[in-house]
């Protein structure tokens, strides 16, 4: 500390003595408002728990007592008249064990408030009854249903089309295949959420009822995103000491929750932290009122005392500062008639001359670039016209009308990449499919070519890069290695992402070059003279470099099987990775 001092202005000494002459207070402070924080969440936190408890014991024991009733009606005489003797039953029969069996059906819903429609499905009579519905047939996929998740469900209630259900079938999957009935309780979700919107004391508060891994959930008052309760149910589950926060939509709650192990269920109250604190509220605000003034005093004082001279200086500092950093639009208003005055209005004269020196370099150089830009990108678009004619013209003549529509085609599909809005960059996604489209074309006057294109990594389908990028590369392949063999040829495109720097990997099948035929053609990459014949690797090269400076460009090798493999080296970065494409 004391070897910084020296360094420090006199200013920010006598603010740092002053600031350090009132931290104890105000830390006390601060650990006082903490402490009364913790107080209020930790009574809140214990009143909340208790209600918690009570409900889930009570919740527990009603569905408990449905699952008993459905046990006892496993047992039940017209249950096992109608799936066993149904056939040998009269009608008579039949009729008075269906209505005794819906009464007992009523009498399960009656016993609880919990249950929105009890009913029993019985395969063997192909029927369902129910309490609203005497003689049904079987839904039959909703019954599949039921039936798939009775064999691999861990908890007692289960969900299935937005709906909740506690079901029984007999005998039990895990033992038999076959099942005779199934008992199913569909719960009343709406009483559900009105029996826990009991718990909701604070505005903007809410409680969620939630199965332990299912993904059912029934929320009242303020509801949470499904997104978010996904996420984070294993977090907002856990029985904390005190009230956890979270974070939902750049508002802040507090929680607590409470589980029911026998039953797999979760419930889980919230409430804004702005309410829960409400009590301590002025307390915090006189706080900070008090040292927000104190700080006004220190500041007021420290710049009253040094007004005359620091601030000046300051200022000065700053534009320096700037400058250095490569802002040269400072400027520095002129307030006082002394010394300083004649500082600033020099330094306001240098920083205009010095900006009027940059614009005109700029400026120049911006048409320079523009110029060769341009220049170099009309080489390209002309190149392929040609040949396209000629293959139509071939195949006119020839009356290959087959080839000739997906042909014309592919043709359209190209002209109308290159010839829609004057954007210079594309997303790379974009660029790809274009070039597998050229490479269709060519396909037709190279038929013994195979071509493989590997997909764009997905993080790097929108990023920016130069318009026709790719297909130079390719038409090079095919006019300079590919076409001149009559074997069976390949071309591959891969891309590959190496820290700050993505390569586009074009290679071909062919002949073995020499090195001095490699070398010849690194030269011609590095020659800094334009040559308006020039096509393909060089113009793609030039045109890389005149965008994203030295480290970007063509890198040229051979194959150890013959052939060339070209390498597009563009850098990455953060701004580049989304681009949204006019075609």
């Amino acid at each position: 500390m004391m070897r910084l001092l020296p360094r420090m202005t006199i200013m920010n000494k006598i603010f740092l003595t002053l600031l350090v002459a009132i931290i104890p207070g105000y830390s006390i402070s601060v650990l006082l408002n903490l402490q009364g924080a913790k107080s209020v969440r930790e009574q809140i936190t214990a009143s909340t728990h208790a209600q918690l408890q009570f409900y889930m014991d009570a919740l527990a024991a009603e569905l408990e007592g449905i699952i008993h009733a459905q046990n006892q009606l496993i047992n039940d005489k017209d249950i096992l008249f109608l799936r066993s003797i149904h056939e040998v039953m009269t009608e008579n029969e039949k009729r008075e064990a269906v209505v005794d069996l819906q009464q007992k059906l009523l009498w399960l819903q009656t016993s609880s408030n919990y249950i929105d429609q009890a009913s029993v499905h019985i395969p063997a009579l192909g029927h369902t009854i129910s309490t609203n519905s005497l003689y049904d047939p079987i839904p039959d996929a909703e019954y599949e249903q039921l039936l798939e998740i009775e064999r691999s469900r861990s908890e007692q209630i289960v969900s299935l089309d937005d709906r909740l259900f506690l079901i029984k079938a007999y005998p039990a999957p895990l033992f038999s295949r076959n099942t005779a009935f199934m008992l199913v309780a569909e719960l009343d979700e709406r009483r559900l959420a009105t029996d826990i919107d009991a718990f909701i004391n604070y505005d903007e508060g809410g409680a969620i009822l939630l199965g332990d891994s299912s993904s059912w959930t029934i929320q009242a008052g303020t509801a949470l995103p499904e997104e978010f309760i996904l996420a984070h149910r294993d977090d907002m589950s856990e029985r904390q000491p005190v009230m956890a926060e979270m974070q939902v939509l750049d508002k802040s709650y507090y929680y607590a929750s409470e589980h029911s192990p026998s039953l797999g269920i979760r419930l889980l109250v919230f409430m804004p932290k702005e309410r829960i604190l409400l009590p301590i509220k002025p307390y915090q605000t006189w706080f900070w009122v008090i040292l927000a003034v104190s700080l006004l005093v220190i500041i007021g004082s420290s710049l009253g005392i040094y007004q005359m001279v620091h601030k000046p200086l300051s200022n000065m500092v700053t534009a320096f500062r700037k400058v250095e950093k490569g802002a040269f639009n400072q400027s520095i208003q002129v307030k006082s008639a002394d010394e300083f005055q004649y500082l600033y209005t020099q330094f306001n004269a240098m920083m205009d001359q010095v900006q009027r020196l940059i614009q005109e370099v700029y400026e120049e150089r911006y048409r320079t670039q523009k110029a060769t830009l341009k220049q170099l990108q009309s080489q390209i678009n002309p190149h392929f016209l040609y040949n396209s004619f000629y293959i139509v013209y071939r195949m006119v003549k020839l009356q290959d009308y087959d080839h000739l529509l997906p042909f014309a085609q592919h043709l359209g599909n190209y002209f109308k990449f290159i010839t829609r809005e004057a954007h210079e960059d594309v997303p790379l996604g974009t660029e790809a499919e274009f070039s597998r489209s050229y490479t269709m074309i060519m396909s037709v006057r190279f038929p013994h070519i195979l071509a493989e294109f590997e997909p764009v990594p997905s993080s790097l389908e929108g990023m920016p890069v130069p318009r026709l990028l790719i297909q130079p590369i390719i038409e090079n392949a095919y006019q300079h290695g590919l076409a001149r063999t009559t074997a069976q040829g390949l071309l591959k495109v891969r891309f590959l992402r190496e820290d700050s720097i993505l390569r586009i990997l074009v290679e071909n099948s062919g002949r073995r070059l020499e090195e001095n035929e490699l070398a010849r053609m690194r030269s011609m990459l590095r020659s800094r003279e334009l040559d308006v014949e020039s096509t393909g690797m060089i113009n793609v090269h030039k045109r890389l470099q005149l965008r994203f400076g030295s480290r970007a460009g063509l890198e040229l090798s051979g194959l150890d099987e013959g052939g060339l493999k070209v390498s597009i080296r563009i850098p990455l970065e953060e701004e580049q990775h989304v681009c949204h494409s006019g075609h």
